[in-house]
């Protein structure tokens, strides 16, 4: 399992993060891609996905997935 770590983040803040909508969907070869995937995006602290990150699934080859990370506007 391959996980990447969101660093220098604002630990406060909450991140929305997806593949870049514009771009096909790599080909994965494992089974079972990761369930925030399937959803199609995930919304973070900067703390989590700088110390936890988020799980990757696991490309073919020559297979690339872009992600767009957004920051939240914070909530009232």
């Amino acid at each position: 399992m391959t996980r990447l770590r969101l660093v220098d983040l604002d630990p406060e803040a909450q991140y929305r993060v997806r593949p870049v909508p514009e771009l096909r969907m790599p080909r994965a070869i494992e089974p079972t891609p990761p369930p925030w995937l399937d959803r199609g995006h995930l919304v973070l602290t900067g703390a989590a996905l700088a110390q936890r990150g988020i799980r990757l699934p696991l490309l073919g080859p020559g297979q690339a997935l872009v992600l767009e990370v957004e920051r939240q506007p914070a909530a009232d």
